[in-house]
């Protein structure tokens, strides 16, 4: 599975990033991402462990603007 953040849609309200931080956080310019395989916040799909993938259809699922994206591989 693949996970972005619409940028468009996100308020920002971080509960993401709370919730998995090991996924999610916030690059320089206060904007919410996906955190890509060398550590940065991304702005487009990076690919979620297969063993994290409920939890992140779970966080998915959590946001209150519907922002994260998922997408099979």
């Amino acid at each position: 599975m693949k996970v972005s953040v619409d940028r468009t849609l996100c308020a920002v309200s971080l509960c993401c990033v709370r919730k998995a931080p090991h996924v999610f956080g916030v690059d320089g310019d206060g904007e919410v991402g996906a955190i890509g395989p060398s550590g940065e916040v991304v702005d487009g799909e990076v690919e979620v462990p297969a063993e994290l993938s409920e939890f992140v259809e779970d966080v998915a699922f959590d946001c209150p603007m519907t922002a994260i994206v998922l997408s099979e591989i």
